[in-house]
């Protein structure tokens, strides 16, 4: 942020609480009536607070649940592991009939308000309007895992699908050592 927006620096407090300086990313997105700014659905490693500065996104939360039931790519020809193959917005029931339809949380964010989004937490972002918002991203914590109590399940049921992804992959150990490198950075320190 320093870097692109000096004039600004002044303006943003980062919490004592929460004991270090986030990774920060700004977002623009657009919105017509032929086409919206679209984010997939889709987890993060890492604790997401994200402030709607300008307009507004919709985001669609799911809850913790069976990491195969977003039928994500675990192959390696399919695209990314954090990243579902379901459009949440068009509900395909044949093609995927073990997605959690029902149980999705819709967020309308206006100009001011913050959401917190935890780590593998399945959400899908879509422009409302054009828009700007920032992320303040925080690595897990070994206190996490006490705290949130479905992290380490969640964690647990990605592991074998993330591994196998790995093994299946031309760059079988560094895809392994950059999974768990992802997903436990900052744990430990």
């Amino acid at each position: 942020m320093e870097e692109w927006f000096p004039e600004i620096v002044g303006d943003v407090i980062y919490p004592a609480y929460l004991n270090r300086k986030p990774l920060v990313t700004f977002w623009h997105g657009f919105s017509n009536k032929s086409f919206s700014s679209t984010t997939p659905l889709h987890f993060d490693a890492f604790h997401n607070i994200f402030i709607q500065i300008r307009g507004r996104k919709k985001i669609l939360l799911f809850p913790p649940s069976n990491y195969l039931s977003f039928y994500p790519a675990v192959d390696v020809s399919q695209g990314l592991q954090d990243f579902s193959k379901v459009d949440p917005n068009l509900p395909n029931l044949e093609l995927f009939p073990k997605f959690p339809w029902q149980e999705r949380m819709e967020v309308l964010l206006k100009p001011g308000e913050i959401l917190y989004i935890p780590p593998k937490r399945w959400h899908h972002v879509t422009a409302v309007d054009e828009n700007i918002s920032v992320s303040f991203w925080y690595s897990i914590k070994n206190q996490d895992f006490i705290k949130q109590k479905k992290l380490l399940s969640v964690l647990l049921n990605i592991a074998p699908h993330a591994v196998r992804h790995a093994i299946s992959s031309r760059n079988s150990l560094n895809e392994i050592m950059k999974f768990f490198k992802g997903v436990f950075k900052g744990v430990l320190s």
